[in-house]
Parts: structure tokens; C-alpha cells; sequence
């Protein structure tokens, strides 16, 4: 198992996305709307919704036929965000039209599509379609899918009436040639960077690149799953300047995964990559977690009084990419920042808590796992005020919880998911009244998750393992320890 760093303490790199026909990690790029977890005094916007995609929900092949009605609308209810007319990061295959359905199979090619589809809505394991953490079939949508199944899922004789599809989400792309954002389903067209506008012109850019030259896009590998790219920079920032606001740019959504922007304390060559699990692991051994963006991943603008730490010599772009089909996938997402040379009054800064040390035995419902962060400063003396909480499990998540304690008295919730509401495909940053975490006060993070395998689940770094981490925004953070987790 491999392990990466952050501000000295091992962790594994975080992994996100719902999943495609094989098992591997596929991630639709935004929630489309729902109820958001609440944070304790407060609660987090909705997430941008997926753009439209004109597919006719029962529109004809070239293969001849047409989907039935009652198939095409649980493709279009229950899987074309991720099985889009693009499928997304990775998702190996379109659910659009009747010849999709009849097409071999990418992982096992002595099956039809339709076939593998009806194994996969009968799953019992962690492979289920649609995945865990999104709405299940109802007993109707299951009932059509098996009618259909059960009759060797025959074409239709009668066209549906063509219905838009809401399209995987993300973060805008700032365009090669400046800071247009051409829409990529969950931005706005027009203008603007990440899911919504930032209220300032970004200054700064880190970016995925080609080897020797930062403004190529990425090759990315195919075909490949969970393979790591790690991109490395000298610091542009002048000692002190912080940041007042940024913004994930997603530039091919069909094939990333998630970013990690971490602060490194060592040299790096500016602009070079490397790539694999071991290599960007390598590279991050002392790193420190500065940003991230996972789907649903949203804008961070700073109160007035309050700026990132952005003073590291070095940082490192740490990406994941799953690429099933394309060969002209080429990537240069990352991060936008509008930053202040004038340190505001509040430098801030990401502690991790949470914890590494679990075992989800086999069968288990609600299994809940606890880590206390005990010290949040790391000369025991200092008050710390956290203002935004960013929790993160994998699939078998079912709910969440950071509480304060401060000896007995219960000072309320950081972040508290409820049971059965966690989605894997939302990993949302939330703003938080501000919260003083006194000398002695305690952080418990609990982790609740439902284990429907024979087998026990440990923490670790695919999809199919867990994680139980909540990544806090503190100052001041030259006080805080960079880390609390066990």
C-alpha cells in the first residue's frame, strides 16, 4: 500500500468518482442539485447542475431499433450522467441509444453490454449499478430493466419522444487562449472560472502540462486506471502572498479523477512530472495539503480579514486520471488563484483530521469509526478557529460527524452527514461559523459505513477501500498542527 504525506503524517491519495462497467473509479463531474449536509450554523449551496446533452432518450441507431420507452428513461433517470453522450472520467462506455446496449463488452467482451448491465443492477458487491452512494432503482425501473433482460433485451418497434439529459457536472475549463470558460456542465458559458464566478481576476494558474512546456496540455495514457500524474513548480509566489479566493479548472472531464495541490518544503525542477503511485509519493513525503477538488468540488473565496498560506518554495499538482477509450485525451486542469501581496490578518491553512487505523468487518450497517484530534495546536497553548470543514469518505460511507468537546460539554457539530445522505459523487467544501477551539478541547471525527461484502474493508487507496478524513481551514496556522489525524 502506498502512503503520501501530508505535513509529515503518511495518508493515501484520496480517490473519488462513481463507477464504470469494469469497477474502476468513474466520477460524474457535479451533483445535480439534492439536499447538502448541514454544517453546525449553517449550510452549503446547492452544487452547479449538470448542462444539458441533446440525446433523444429513445432516438434510433445505426444498428437498427430503438430503446423501449420504460429503458430509456431509467438510462436517463439512473446512469447517463456518468454514461453521457461523453462518458466521464473514465466511464468506459454511452448508454444513450439501443446499439450501446447491444455493443460487446469493454472489460469482458463475450458479453453484450445489456448482459453485463444485468448483472450489475442485481449486485450485491461494491460493483452495483447505479453505485451506492446515488438513488437506487425503484421497484419499478428494476422491474422494466428485467422485462427488457428477460426478453433478451429486444429493440423497440415505436421511437420515444427525444428528452434532453442532464450531463456529468465539473468545474468550468478556462480556455487555452485565456479565462473562458466554455461550460463544462456545472460552470456557466460566458465567462468565468470553476463552478461559479470568482469575484476577482485569478493572478496565478498551476496547471497539468506536457513534459517541457507549461502551456501543452497532458497526454493522458490510454488506456489506464488510476494512474498518477504529479506536476511540480517552483513557488510564483512572492514570501507572504496569499490567497483571497480560487477556483478548480477541470479541463477534460472525461478523464480526471480528482487533484491534490500540495506545498512542498524541498526543491522541485519547475515544470517537470512524475508519474505513478511511487512517483508522485515521492515527491510528497513532507508535503502539506493546500487545496483539493474532488466532484461536486466548488469555489473558495476568503472572508476579508482572512488569507491562504501560500509560502512554500515549491508545490506539487498531484492528479488522477482514469482513461478507458480516449486517445485524444489531453488535460491541463488544476487551480486559479486570486491572491493579496498585503497578508491579511488571518493566515489560513488545511489540517487534516480523522483517522488511518479501521477495519470495516464483514456485513456490517452504521459501523461507525472514531479518531480524536486532542491538540489542534501544536504548542498546546494557542486558540485555533476553524471556518470550513471538507469531509471525505469512499462508497461504503453511509454518514458523517465532527463534534467539538470541550471536557464534558458538547459544543456543537463541525459537519454532521446524516446517516444514509453521505454521496461519494458531492464532495463538498463547507463554510462553518466561525468555531475557537480552546487549549484541551477536543475534535471527534466519526465515520459511519455500511459493508454489504463477505470480506472486511481496511483503509487504503482504490475506490474499493475506504477513507475517513475530515480536511479543516484553520488560523492561525503557523500555530496549528499540520496535522491531527491517528
Amino acid at each position: 500500500m502506498t502512503r503520501i504525506a501530508i505535513g509529515g503524517l503518511l495518508v493515501i491519495p484520496l480517490m473519488f468518482g462513481c463507477v464504470g462497467e469494469a469497477g474502476e473509479g468513474a466520477t460524474p463531474g457535479s451533483a445535480s442539485g439534492g439536499a447538502s449536509p448541514s454544517a453546525s450554523g449553517g449550510s452549503s449551496g446547492p452544487s452547479g447542475s449538470g448542462g444539458k446533452i441533446g440525446v433523444g432518450s429513445g432516438g434510433t441507431s445505426g444498428g437498427g431499433g430503438a430503446l423501449p420507452c420504460e429503458v430509456a428513461s431509467v438510462l436517463r433517470a439512473k446512469c447517463q450522467s456518468c454514461h453521457g453522450a461523453t462518458p466521464l472520467n473514465g466511464a468506459p462506455i454511452a448508454l444513450l441509444t439501443y446499439a450501446d446496449t447491444q455493443a460487446h463488452g469493454v472489460a469482458d467482451s463475450s458479453r453484450l453490454v445489456w448482459q453485463v448491465m444485468q448483472t450489475r443492477v442485481h449486485s450485491t458487491a461494491m460493483n452495483v449499478m447505479p453505485p451506492r452512494n446515488q438513488p437506487a432503482l425503484t421497484s419499478t425501473e428494476l422491474a422494466a430493466l428485467d422485462s427488457w433482460f428477460a426478453a433478451g433485451a429486444p429493440a423497440s418497434t415505436q421511437a420515444c419522444m427525444a428528452t434532453g439529459t442532464g450531463g456529468g457536472g465539473g468545474a468550468g475549463v478556462i480556455g487555452t487562449g485565456g479565462s473562458a470558460d466554455t461550460g463544462g456542465a456545472g460552470g456557466t458559458v460566458g465567462g468565468g472560472i470553476g463552478p461559479q464566478y470568482l469575484p476577482c481576476t485569478p493572478n496565478q494558474t498551476l496547471r497539468a502540462h506536457a513534459t517541457g512546456s507549461l502551456t501543452t496540455k497532458y497526454p493522458v495514457p490510454n488506456p489506464t486506471n488510476d494512474f498518477y500524474a504529479c506536476f511540480n513548480f517552483k513557488s510564483p509566489f512572492q514570501k507572504g502572498e496569499q490567497a483571497i479566493a480560487y477556483a478548480p479548472i477541470i479541463d477534460d472531464p472525461r478523464v480526471i479523477h480528482h487533484w491534490i495541490l500540495y506545498g512542498v518544503n524541498t526543491p522541485v525542477v519547475d515544470g517537470s512530472i512524475t508519474t505513478g503511485t511511487l512517483g508522485c509519493a515521492a515527491t510528497t513525503l513532507t508535503a502539506i495539503h493546500v487545496s483539493g477538488w474532488a466532484p461536486g468540488g466548488q469555489n473558495s473565496v476568503m472572508d476579508p480579514d482572512v488569507g491562504l498560506v501560500l509560502d512554500y518554495p515549491s508545490f506539487v499538482l498531484q492528479v488522477h486520471y482514469n482513461n478507458q477509450r480516449y486517445a485524444d485525451a489531453a488535460d491541463a486542469s488544476g487551480i486559479a488563484f486570486c491572491t493579496t501581496t498585503t497578508p491579511r490578518q488571518n493566515a489560513a491553512g488545511v489540517v487534516p483530521l480523522g483517522t488511518m487505523a479501521f477495519t470495516i468487518p464483514a456485513n456490517a450497517n452504521d459501523y461507525a469509526v472514531d479518531s480524536n484530534c486532542t491538540s489542534l495546536a501544536a504548542d498546546g497553548k494557542t486558540p485555533i478557529t476553524v471556518i470550513s470543514v471538507s469531509p471525505h469518505m469512499h462508497k461504503f460511507g453511509t454518514g458523517f460527524r465532527t463534534q467539538h468537546m470541550s471536557g464534558a460539554t458538547n459544543m456543537g457539530d463541525l459537519i454532521n452527514v446524516p446517516l444514509g445522505t453521505w454521496n461519494f459523487d458531492s464532495q463538498l467544501h463547507y463554510p462553518i461559523p466561525r468555531r475557537q477551539v480552546l487549549p484541551g478541547d477536543i475534535l471527534k471525527t466519526t465515520c459511519y459505513y455500511d459493508n454489504p461484502n463477505p470480506t472486511a474493508v481496511s483503509f487504503g487507496t482504490r475506490t474499493t477501500d475506504e477513507m475517513c478524513f475530515d480536511f479543516i481551514t484553520v488560523f492561525p496556522y503557523a500555530a496549528a498542527n499540520k496535522h491531527c489525524e491517528l
